[in-house]
């Protein structure tokens, strides 16, 4: 019998919404789901099997994408041909692309993942980051709330650096050179915390 006094804090629904909406939940569950321990018990299933076949080949050309947006960004920069930095911009959209198709699968392998993790009065009865928290010490991994602060305060230092460096210290032509070279510095690093070596040790 449910006890009356367990209150209902979340669902399995609203758990994995929150994965699909909210970027810093979602490169949590991604970094979850390709711990070793737990990815070799989830791929007993083979539907589960087909969608790490999948996310493992976006990932692949996630990274072609970035290594051409890195290599044009310092191309340009060398060459001094800061308004030309916004054609870069072009790789954020294939890039936008791959990560919606990236998180459905992430989404898809978190809710089975969350479901053989939990019972179904757990997921009801634990908020978002009481399961992170679990879930980071079973694996040993970073919880939720650290690795939040820490790219938060990582790509907000950036941000100040880039525009400090940019307007005074190595001045560029303009105020729309300095501008786009704030963007492009917030996406190099934010795409950067994202990487597996970065993201594990963000505390």
């Amino acid at each position: 019998m449910t006890n009356r006094n367990t209150q209902c804090v979340s669902n399995i629904e609203a758990l994995v919404s929150s994965i699909r909406s909210d970027d810093q939940v979602y490169r949590w569950f991604t970094h979850l789901t390709f711990q070793s321990g737990l990815q070799s018990q989830l791929a007993k299933d083979q539907n589960i099997t087909i969608l790490y076949d999948k996310l493992k080949k976006i990932i692949i050309q996630q990274r072609f994408l970035f290594i051409g947006l890195l290599t044009l960004s310092l191309l340009f920069i060398a060459l001094q041909l800061y308004l030309w930095l916004s054609v870069v911009l072009i790789f954020l959209y294939p890039i936008y692309r791959l990560n919606r198709t990236k998180k459905d699968c992430v989404a898809l392998i978190s809710e089975y993942a969350l479901k053989s993790e939990f019972n179904a009065t757990e997921l009801t009865t634990k908020t978002l980051y009481q399961i992170c928290e679990i879930l980071s010490r079973k694996y040993n991994i970073p919880s939720l709330v650290d690795t939040i602060y820490a790219q938060d305060n990582l790509s907000r230092k950036t941000i100040i650096f880039t525009f400090v460096f940019t307007a005074w210290i190595y001045p560029l032509t303009n105020i729309l050179a300095v501008f786009i070279a704030v963007i492009l510095a917030y996406h190099i690093i934010y795409a950067l915390t994202k990487t597996t070596y970065i993201y594990k040790n963000l505390k």
